[in-house]
């Protein structure tokens, strides 16, 4: 009876100095406190949803700003008249000098993402004005005479499908009456070429895009740089804010 009193004793000090650790760490319930306490900031871990859409900030921007390399030539257009004041005065801090220089050439465009033509000139800048409000600045307000005489032009493409593209996003910004139609008509428009352009400036000019979504920002062709028809731009474009 004692022995068996004895062993049932060695049995208890046996599993209290297991628990205690005295044999090692114990893990349970597939639980490891100490990787736990091991990990680095782990309230800074979270959980990502694979289904859920990639944020645009970590979605790859256009090749030549994500290049990390100098580039000979890169090329940001085209811009409508009313785009390149905006564009000239938005390059005056980045002081390109003879770097910059512009070419023009007339695009053939036959679909128009637009708000319908208002009947005065002042209930189109207040349209306007709304749009600047809810983020959209694309845009300009026609004074061409026709049947789109002071509507406000959205967008201009060459296929229905982009047009019809720009029209959706701008429903879910808030714009609800844009439409699309067919403008079968000559544009002129505007190519902004930097030679050459650092990592540094192609960094800035991504960032600028965000200003004008509907241009193309990308390494020039060589047809644009060498057969193309380019003059420098007026030192007054490129020094000072001409447009106002």
């Amino acid at each position: 009876m004692r022995i068996f009193l004895l062993f049932l004793i060695a049995a208890n000090l046996a599993l209290y100095g297991y628990e205690a650790g005295a044999f090692g760490t114990v893990v349970r319930d597939g639980h490891d406190p100490q990787r736990l306490a091991q990990q680095i900031e782990p309230e800074r871990i979270k959980l990502i949803d694979a289904d859920a859409p990639a944020s645009s900030s970590v979605v790859a921007s256009a090749a030549p700003v994500a290049s990390g390399r100098t580039l000979a030539c890169i090329e940001f257009g085209g811009f409508n008249a009313d785009e390149t004041r905006r564009l000239e005065q938005a390059l005056v801090p980045l002081d390109l000098g003879s770097r910059l220089s512009v070419r023009h050439a007339d695009d053939q465009a036959t679909y128009i993402v637009y708000l319908p033509p208002f009947k005065t000139k002042a209930d189109a800048d207040h349209a306007a004005s709304e749009l600047r409000r809810i983020g959209v600045t694309d845009f300009f307000v026609i004074q061409d005479p026709g049947p789109f005489h002071l509507a406000i032009s959205l967008g201009i493409f060459h296929s229905e499908e982009g047009a019809k593209g720009l029209a959706t996003t701008l429903s879910q910004q808030g714009v609800k009456n844009a439409k699309t139609g067919e403008r079968s008509s000559t544009i002129a428009k505007s190519y902004y070429q930097i030679r050459p352009a650092d990592p540094v400036l192609m960094a800035k000019l991504g960032e600028l895009k965000s200003q004008f979504p509907n241009q193309d920002l990308h390494e020039c062709a060589v047809s644009a740089t060498e057969g193309a028809s380019s003059a420098s731009l007026p030192p007054a474009a490129a020094t000072s804010s001409s447009g106002t």
